[in-house]
């Protein structure tokens, strides 16, 4: 099975690989390293999918055409955050403006790119999970996350998984020098935003407004954020 963090920009979706591919591993499954081309974990997986153990953990932003002959062997977790939030993360993630902002790739496709996996997978084999529930419930969320992947994963596990990957274990390694693209790189700027609702006091009303397209505003009330 190929395990996919669909995690969107700003979602925590590193956070959430880091725990797949633990998870994966007590089954004996693996994780390219984070940035490996598309083509090239498809061909990993073609080499171990007839082994006693193939299991494939790796993200994506959105859905790529390459999967489509895949679709009975892929599940993805789909992180998602209240937007106005993924904005203020964004903009300190990448050091610029909100005018310069909103019109940059990652700030026009959201929605589009959420909205690749559901046209694409089975909506039984996307798990969605947000953000905020995830910090709020670690060690539940990680217990839910191996249940939709079908790994056994007892309590103890889990709380080890959530130890060892929490927040401040990741804070600690953006001060330590990590390989670029492996599991334990961490950049300060990947875990700034953290808490929820910053878009109050970091967003302008005019921002917030400009944000609240009636698309944005329908899924932020879809998926709870409604105030």
């Amino acid at each position: 099975m190929i395990y996919i963090c669909g995690g969107l920009m700003r979602t925590g979706s590193i956070a959430m690989w880091q725990v797949m591919d633990e998870i994966a591993q007590v089954a004996g499954g693996q994780s390219p390293m984070l940035g490996t081309e598309l083509n090239e974990v498809l061909s990993l997986w073609r080499d171990i999918r007839l082994t006693d153990n193939p299991l494939l953990v790796t993200k994506l932003h959105r859905y790529e055409k390459d999967l489509d002959r895949y679709d009975k062997h892929i599940k993805v977790v789909l992180t998602v955050r209240d937007f106005r939030d993924v904005v203020v993360s964004l903009l300190h993630f990448k050091g610029t403006t909100f005018e310069n902002e909103m019109h940059s790739r990652a700030y026009t496709t959201w929605l589009d790119s959420y909205k690749s996996w559901y046209e694409s997978i089975h909506a039984f084999n996307v798990m969605e999970i947000r953000y905020e529930d995830f910090i709020a419930n670690r060690k539940e969320t990680i217990l839910k996350v191996a249940k939709f992947m079908e790994i056994s994963l007892d309590d103890v596990s889990a709380g080890h998984i959530d130890n060892k990957w929490s927040i401040a274990s990741n804070i600690r390694r953006s001060t330590e020098s990590h390989a670029v693209n492996t599991k334990e790189f961490m950049a300060e700027r990947h875990i700034y935003s953290k808490g929820e609702s910053k878009w109050k006091k970091e967003l302008t009303v005019a921002q917030v407004e400009h944000i609240m397209t009636p698309e944005m505003t329908q899924w932020l009330e879809e998926h709870g954020y409604t105030d």
